[in-house]
Order: C-alpha cells, then structure tokens, then sequence
C-alpha cells in the first residue's frame, strides 16, 4: 500500500490570548498579549516572550500533525486552541497592580495559513451530516487512520487504523478498530485467506470472551472475493452510523 503525503503549509499567527483563571480575589481575564509580552515560570524566573511561546506551540509535534492532517488548500484561516496541563509546567503572566504571577491555563491563536498540496491531496466525502475524513497516514509504519466527524468538528467517532504487515515480503492487510483494546481486528491475507475475529494476544487472556465455548478467535473465515475490476477488489466495508459520533474534545491537539 503507497503511504499518501501532507500537504506543506506556512502559519502566520496574528492574534494571541492568554487566558488565566480566577486568583485570590482576581477574576479570570483573558488577556491579548503582545509579542514581546514576557512570560514566567511559577517561581518568577523570565521564560521568554509571547512570540516564542505562541511559535513552540504552533511547532509542536501535536499541532504540525493536526494541521498537516486535516489543512487543505482552501483553507485561509486557522484558530488554534491549546490547555496547558501540568504535564507540560507552570507559565505565568505577570500582574504589575497588584504585583503577582498569574498562571496560563488556555492558549488561543488564530491567524492566517497557506496550505500547498503534495502528491496527492485527499478530498472529503460528504454523506448527510456526516463528513469522512483521514486522521493520519505514516509512510515509515505504512498505517493509515481514518474516522467519521461532524461537518463542524464537534462529533466524531472513534478511529479505525488500517495497516500493512511490516518486514516481511507479503502484503497482508489488517483492520483495527482502536477503540477496543485491540482485542479485535480484520486480517485481510495475501494468499486469500481472510478473516475477522480476536486477536491472538486477546485470545490468550484468561477472561477473554469465547466463540461458542470453543478455542477459535475467528467469527468470520472467508476466501477473497472475485475482482470488481481489474486490480480492484471490494476487501471490507466499514459502516459508521452519525449516531456513533460523540463529542470531540475541541481543547486538545493531541491525536484521537
């Protein structure tokens, strides 16, 4: 399977919020920060500026991903939106009347965008209010993610993970769905042998559920159907119902 590239793209952040939560008799405030606004470490030791801050997010690994995954060319504008968790530290925005360090919770930035397309730019497939899109594709592991979202991107679904086996001179296809434990997947096998049902490393698990109180981790065995066209066989079909859409988590830019 031919791995599918991101298109490149340039940022321009033009505006900046840094919002602080409620603080010993200070209410919560969200602040427009100029470039050179500084920003702080919970102890006072000076971090930086704005400008470095919003840059460090807007190249993090999670955020180059989402827009390389989702940005087409058509798209103009972007709006940014980042919690900071503990994960990542405390920074601060300091309060001159009365002097005191106010910690960041929410990052907004939006600003402008160029997206180029490369290779082959994948378009979306419309169907009622639900719009099916690819989440992620990995030349290096030759896996591809996919999923169905909301047009507006406040529903999606779970995530499916399509995937070549690596390292060995055959062309096994497998289906996983990840939003169980990988305990189930589709193993679609050069050689015609096709099949869906638990995987071994589930199987071997002590409480794992049985087929018909029987040893067998496969429901489903079939051989590989006839061509639909030269090159072309219909292997699987994977039917997401809108209803399947759950609420997206809109603050975080990490993968689903």
């Amino acid at each position: 399977m031919n791995s599918l590239d991101h298109p490149t793209f340039k940022l321009w952040p033009k505006k900046a919020v840094f919002c602080v939560p409620a603080q010993g008799g200070l209410t919560a405030e969200a602040v427009v920060v100029h470039r050179h606004t500084l920003v702080y470490s919970a102890s006072g030791e000076e971090l930086g500026t704005a400008q470095q801050l919003v840059e460090a997010l807007l190249n993090s690994q999670a955020a180059r991903e989402r827009f390389g995954c989702e940005g087409m060319p058509e798209h103009k504008g972007f709006f940014l939106e980042r919690r900071l968790t503990a994960e990542m530290g405390t920074v601060c925005l300091k309060k001159l009347e009365p002097s005191v360090l106010r910690p960041i919770e929410l990052i907004q930035i939006n600003g402008t965008c160029d997206f180029e397309p490369k290779s082959f730019p994948l378009k979306d497939e419309k169907q009622a209010n639900v719009k099916v899109i690819w989440i992620t594709g990995s030349r290096r592991k030759k896996i591809v993610r996919f999923g169905i979202r909301s047009i507006d991107g406040a529903l999606r679904s779970s995530v499916w993970k399509c995937q070549t086996e690596s390292g060995r001179a055959k062309s096994d296809l497998y289906l996983i769905p990840q939003g169980m434990g990988n305990a189930f997947k589709v193993s679609l096998h050069e050689s015609g042998e096709w099949h869906m049902g638990f995987t071994s490393e589930y199987a071997a698990q002590p409480d794992a559920i049985r087929i018909r109180n029987s040893k067998e981790r496969h429901w489903e065995v079939w051989e590989r159907p006839e061509q639909m066209a030269p090159g072309v066989t219909r292997a699987f079909a994977v039917v997401i119902s809108s209803s399947a859409a759950r609420i997206a988590c809109l603050s975080s830019l990490e993968p689903d």
